[in-house]
This record gives C-alpha cells, sequence and structure tokens, in this order.
C-alpha cells in the first residue's frame, strides 16, 4: 500500500511540474504576442481585416423583379 501512495503522490509532483511548465508556456507566448502586436500597430494593423460586402437586393425568384422575394410575390397569388 505504500508503493501506490508514493506512486500517487509522484504522480501528483508530476501533474504540478506539468502545469508549471505549461503555464510558463502560455506567459512566454502572451510575451510574443505583445510584442507582435506592437509591431503590427506601427504598420497600422489594428486587428483581423474584414471585407464587408453589400447584399445584392432581393429578387423575386417568381416573376425576376427586385424588391421583394417569391414568398411576397404579388404574381404569385
Amino acid at each position: 500500500m505504500e508503493n501506490m501512495d508514493e506512486n500517487v503522490k509522484k504522480y501528483e509532483e508530476l501533474l504540478a511540474q506539468a502545469e508549471k511548465v505549461k503555464q510558463s508556456a502560455i506567459e512566454e507566448l502572451l510575451s510574443q504576442k505583445k510584442t507582435i502586436d506592437a509591431k503590427l500597430a506601427q504598420y497600422g494593423y489594428m486587428g483581423k481585416a474584414t471585407v464587408i460586402r453589400k447584399r445584392a437586393p432581393k429578387k423575386c425568384r417568381v416573376c425576376g423583379t427586385e424588391g421583394h422575394t417569391a414568398r411576397t410575390c404579388p404574381q404569385k397569388q
């Protein structure tokens, strides 16, 4: 039973060490991100570039005119 307790204790210590390594890696990555963000800001890049696309006007599939859809088409009724 003592051997099992020792193994559990070693396992918990390894988990704690792994968590410290993981936290250290996260801190390093965040530090790198801050540096990269600062460099990007110098070049005028302030975030994700998004393209705003205008939607095509609604066009009816029944009569082909713009401004309404097939569901509300006056010719359908």
